[in-house]
């Protein structure tokens, strides 16, 4: 179901009330960014595939140390976004009765390729305003990893940034003890 955007923003609460009644259900493909509800973009192979791998590259390469959640939402200052991969401190308690928060993220990703303006632009600031620390765009459409850390939150803005090619090797800023080479996002050889 196509949802317009609506006139009065909604807070987080509002827009729970919702999903908890029944008017929002699992099958509406929408998240509430900055008090919108907005419809999300369908998931295409090569995004569902790209998810599953980051998945996997994680759980297996942190084992217990973090917390890795694919396609769910973090709480936001009256956003409630659903990232394709959220890298979070390890305390699974705390979230089976509350939302992670930004202070919780370590690492947010977001695979693109037909929402790529988007998460560029109104999900980029909409991070950066909220202090999520590091943000990467695996950039489906263009085989690039864009990197972007130090959030600015007065502006909405990441104060650096970097796009990587599938020949680099990342290393998260908060999890450095991670790296790997950017082509195992791509399922490209470097």
């Amino acid at each position: 179901m196509l949802l317009p955007r609506t006139k009065q923003k909604l807070s987080v609460e509002e827009y729970e009330a919702l999903i908890d009644s029944g008017v929002l259900t699992e099958n509406d493909r929408v998240e509430l960014i900055d008090g919108e509800i907005v419809d999300k973009m369908t998931i295409g192979k090569a995004h569902a595939s790209c998810v599953a791998r980051l998945h996997r590259i994680f759980v297996q390469r942190l084992g217990a140390q973090k917390l890795v959640f694919s396609q769910s939402p973090v709480e936001l200052s009256g956003s409630l976004p659903e990232p394709d991969l959220l890298v979070l401190r390890n305390d699974p308690g705390e979230y089976a009765t509350a939302r992670p928060q930004p202070e919780d993220v370590l690492l947010l990703i977001e695979v693109a390729d037909t929402s790529l303006e988007f998460d560029r632009d109104e999900k980029l600031s909409l991070y950066a305003a909220d202090g999520i620390r590091e943000y990467w765009i695996v950039n489906l459409r263009d085989n690039q990893l864009e990197v972007f850390w130090d959030p600015d939150r007065k502006v909405g803005r990441y104060r650096n940034s970097c796009v990587m090619r599938p020949c680099d090797r990342v290393v998260p800023t908060c999890l450095p003890e991670l790296e790997w080479d950017v082509a195992e996002m791509f399922l490209v050889r470097n």
